[in-house]
């Protein structure tokens, strides 16, 4: 790929994709990845995979953004579409939201159990 755009077509939680064997060259100021279809908002969608080696990354990218997502390069041999929202960040925020409020519940049931046992009253 030199100097261009690749249309990507977006269907239910496949994608279209471009199977490269040997480098992938996105040097140019030109290179551009465009979207067709809506993104699920979890999948993660390989749009391109090369045997070689990748110059660059994609300049240019239409419908990702607004979508929730963004062009991961990270992984070699890949180019992905990744959701900025996936499954495992969400589960993380949610666990940490559970523990913070465990933590708190449990220290007012000690607050309430030492204030029983020492028959004062709670000032808080």
């Amino acid at each position: 790929m030199n100097s261009g755009g690749f249309l990507v077509t977006i269907s239910g939680a496949t994608t279209s994709k471009l199977a490269l064997t040997g480098n992938l060259d996105l040097s140019t100021s030109l290179d551009s990845l465009l979207v067709s279809g809506t993104l699920n908002g979890t999948s993660t969608y390989t749009a391109i995979t090369y045997t070689g080696t990748r110059t660059g990354t994609f300049n240019e990218f239409s419908g990702l953004t607004a979508q929730g997502y963004f062009i991961d390069h990270s992984i070699a041999g890949q180019v992905n579409l990744t959701s900025v929202h996936e499954p495992a960040s969400v589960l993380g925020v949610a666990f940490a939201g559970f523990a913070i409020w465990a933590g708190v519940r449990h220290r007012y049931q000690m607050l309430g159990n030492m204030n029983t046992s020492v028959g004062a009253e709670c000032p808080i």
